[in-house]
């Protein structure tokens, strides 16, 4: 496992993915050792053969959250925000203290919330227009009753509700990364 994992950080991914196969024909049922290989494949450009290490990962280890994270990554970037959303919030709830997994979970909800609008704008103006009255130019609801109307939606695939999600976020720690180079 070591000097496939070596081979990965030298960019040498399709190496890694050699030397990651030959350990798990020794050990099938080593979690990280699938984690790490689909991190060689993706990095080698073969998503599909990526995300089915991945899923063994998590069949392995339901509890493996850079595994969850990576899957949701993938969804995201095929457009499937449903089970984007799923994964990442299963990677937020195993490392709550994961403020990129958070992050990319509140993204995906707010795409998708943006999207949902969009067809709500051409299907139903009117109500679009309403529901926008809900958010006078910013992200903060009227709160006319004192609870927003879509505080007990349960957001599909994460099993919490709007305010629930809500709530985490506002927990989660953020820190600003610097770019490289700019020290």
């Amino acid at each position: 496992m070591k000097s496939g994992v070596a081979l990965g950080r030298e960019k040498k991914y399709a190496e890694s993915a050699a030397e990651l196969r030959k350990a798990i024909e020794l050990i099938p049922d080593n979690g990280p050792l699938w984690y790490n290989l689909g991190m060689s494949l993706y990095n080698g450009g073969e998503s599909d053969a990526a995300r089915r290490a991945w899923q063994k990962t998590v069949e392995l280890r339901p509890d493996y959250a850079d595994a969850w994270y990576m899957l949701g990554m993938l969804d995201a970037k095929e457009g499937r925000s449903a089970e984007a959303i799923a994964a990442y919030a299963k990677s937020s709830e195993l490392k709550p203290q994961d403020g990129e997994a958070q992050a990319a979970l509140v993204i995906e909800c707010l795409k998708l919330a943006r999207r949902k609008y969009e067809q709500l704008q051409q299907s139903d103006p009117a109500r679009a227009k309403k529901l926008a009255g809900e958010f006078p130019g910013n992200a903060s609801p009227a709160l006319g009753s004192g609870k927003h109307p879509l505080a007990d939606t349960e957001i599909p695939g994460t099993g919490k509700t709007f305010d629930e999600l809500l709530e985490i976020f506002k927990r989660t720690p953020f820190q600003r990364v610097q770019p490289k180079g700019r020290q």
